[in-house]
């Protein structure tokens, strides 16, 4: 279906905002009550949050909008400082309107039935995740992340194992020192030292590149050892 859109409209305010609550406002008007108006979806007073969004002494308004509308932009922002009069009061409607930005794809569409777990590999090494692979929601976009990371693994997996694994058994030889299982010997602690290596499965593909680096430290005598 067609994506979501939405339009954001900045407003500044003279000193502090209506409130100091750092939170964010969801519109809570009926669909009736919602006719004729900019279709105000939430609201919230960033400079609340964080102070240095405003200038000292005034304060930051933001507001996101259902859709884009058909009126010029500072025709929406009155009709949106009238709606925001009804919420704090009609100090709202001498806000000062500074920008708006219609965004026509904010977000995919998640009207059902909507598809989850589609491939995130869609070529050799292309890969691409995000919340449209899943579901629109930011669940959706860990979830589509987290399979993509475990695609890219199992992708590079074959490659970088053979390669590191030669690497370390080169720079031992050129040193001298027994290779024989290698990789197993970088899991002991050296000088009772905690192994420096997680044991994620993404991870271990990323300790097979600083295997060298990691053979090259245990060369090095530890200062607790004397």
């Amino acid at each position: 279906g067609e994506s979501k859109k939405t339009t954001c409209l900045y407003f500044s305010i003279d000193g502090k905002a209506p409130t100091e609550e750092p939170i964010l406002y969801l519109n809570g008007d009926g669909v009736i009550d919602a006719e004729n108006t900019c279709k105000i979806n939430n609201m919230c007073f960033p400079s609340n949050v964080a102070p240095s969004y405003a200038p000292e002494g005034k304060s930051l308004v933001s507001v996101s909008l259902i859709g884009i509308p058909p009126e010029t932009d500072e025709q929406a922002a009155e009709k949106v400082k009238d709606q925001m009069a009804d919420w704090f009061g009609p100090e709202a409607k001498g806000w000062k309107f500074l920008k708006s930005y219609r965004i026509p794809y904010c977000q995919p569409n998640g009207e059902p039935p909507s598809l989850r777990d589609k491939e995130v590999k869609v070529d050799n090494f292309v890969f691409v995740t995000g919340d449209h692979r899943e579901t629109a929601s930011l669940n959706g976009a860990l979830r589509s992340g987290t399979r993509c990371g475990e695609a890219v693994y199992e992708a590079i997996k074959p490659i970088l194992l053979p390669k590191g694994q030669k690497l370390v058994d080169d720079f031992a030889k050129s040193k001298g020192i027994d290779s024989v299982s290698p990789f197993m010997s970088f899991m002991k602690p050296a000088c009772g030292r905690i192994p420096l290596f997680p044991g994620s499965r993404i991870q271990q593909a990323a300790d097979i590149l600083i295997a060298v680096q990691r053979l090259g430290d245990l060369l090095t005598p530890h200062p607790s050892c004397g």
